[in-house]
């Protein structure tokens, strides 16, 4: 074969059969002439770059195919983000690279495509709403295709801290100055369990309370709670938001929580009738970089009403009988004094 023209040349052959087999499928190869076959490259942005803890930006990925005389097939790429940057509560996904988007969900810590397509000389978009509790820097794997090869990364940094994309939290009425007033967002999580102290098979329900002591919102709250397999989870409620759960593990979607509002999220479980007490489980819950944690004492028989662990070592008894006995000897010993 001899090329006498200068550019890229897919060759797609006709599907392969056989007289008992049926037919097969077709094959695909490209020849580059005179030029170079290049990969799909990638950039990436968040905006905005600076937002407040709970805030949400759009991150947006952008795949280009330089090659002006060949589409490109099977474009995938995977993004996984650092530590402090959750998909929003609402997702707003969109994608005009064909294909599929996996990740992507509301809670989830990555997005990425598979099976794109990219025209000759063109570019195709993914964007995805996302919320921050920490700063960092946000890096992609290799960008690839099935025809053109593996390309670069791409990387851009977010900013998450107590002000606002503008510089503040939120921007108020204006003060006795005239100048506006700043705000501040402060969430909060405690967490408890109920009851405390429980035997194998029983029911217990977790109850987290999300608070805003701040001054401003705090947007996108999102709360999971990866519950230890020891108790069974059953069910979930919450006095705002959504919830999902998966396995063990409940995802409350919050969203805003005003300053010095109160919510209440509850997981209801039973221990696992096959634990072997005594056991002290920790169940820790996560809201961004904040933690909240409650200690459940699983016992064996009769829970005493005074709460104590009934496996912990009590202090030894002593019978009737006995007592009676060093009675009995006490007033003998005192006798034979006086009559002494």
């Amino acid at each position: 074969m001899t090329g006498n023209t200068a550019g890229l040349y897919n060759n797609t052959t006709g599907n392969v059969t056989s007289t008992n087999g049926g037919t097969g499928n077709t094959g695909s190869a490209v020849l580059a002439i005179g030029t170079s076959l290049l990969p799909p490259s990638i950039a990436k942005s968040f905006s905005p770059s600076s937002i407040p803890v709970g805030g949400t930006s759009t991150l947006t990925l952008i795949i280009t195919n330089p090659n002006a005389g060949l589409a490109l097939t099977g474009v995938a790429v995977t993004d996984n983000f650092p530590p402090g940057l959750l998909v929003a509560a609402v997702p707003n996904v969109t994608n005009s690279c064909g294909g599929a988007i996996t990740g992507g969900t509301a809670g989830a810590n990555n997005i990425g495509l598979t099976g794109g397509g990219i025209a000759a000389g063109g570019n195709c978009t993914i964007t995805v709403s996302v919320v921050g509790t920490n700063s960092g820097t946000n890096t992609t794997g290799n960008v690839s295709s099935t025809n053109a090869g593996t390309g670069n990364t791409a990387s851009a940094n977010i900013t998450v801290g107590n002000t606002s994309p503008a510089g503040g939290s939120s921007v108020g009425s204006s003060g006795s100055g005239g100048s506006p007033t700043v705000g501040v967002a402060d969430p909060a999580i405690v967490k408890g369990v109920d009851p405390s102290l429980a035997q194998p098979g029983a029911a217990v329900t977790y109850t987290i309370t999300v608070t805003n002591n701040g001054t401003a919102p705090a947007l996108n709250v999102v709360v999971v709670d990866p519950v230890p397999s020891v108790v069974i989870v059953t069910g979930a409620n919450a006095t705002q938001g959504t919830f999902s759960i998966s396995g063990n593990t409940v995802t409350f979607n919050v969203g805003t929580v005003n300053p010095n509002q109160v919510i209440t999220l509850h997981v209801l479980g039973n221990v696992s009738p096959n634990v072997q007490p005594p056991v002290d489980l920790t169940n820790t819950a996560q809201m961004g970089n904040l933690n909240a944690s409650a200690l459940l004492h699983i016992a064996k028989g009769d829970l005493p009403s005074t709460g104590e662990h009934p496996d912990d070592a009590q202090p030894p008894s002593i019978p009737v009988g006995a007592l009676v006995g060093v009675v009995i000897l006490l007033i003998a010993i005192m006798g034979v004094r006086r009559l002494a």
